[in-house]
């Protein structure tokens, strides 16, 4: 019963001490590095846009 406290103590301080990111664990930096020619950057309604525009040829 004790080993079981200290280790719900351990995950709450743990948890304390993350922060947000254990909520939030991907990156927040969204570049779009795709190399020219090699794919398409934009949001997603662009997107979509695109390829109704250009994939019907």
């Amino acid at each position: 019963m004790k080993y079981t406290q200290i280790i719900m103590i351990a995950v709450g301080i743990m948890t304390i001490l993350s922060g947000c990111s254990v909520f939030m664990p991907y990156k927040e930096d969204f570049i779009c590095n795709v190399p020219e020619g090699k794919g398409y950057c934009g949001s997603l309604s662009d997107g979509y846009e695109y390829s109704i525009n250009y994939n019907n040829y």
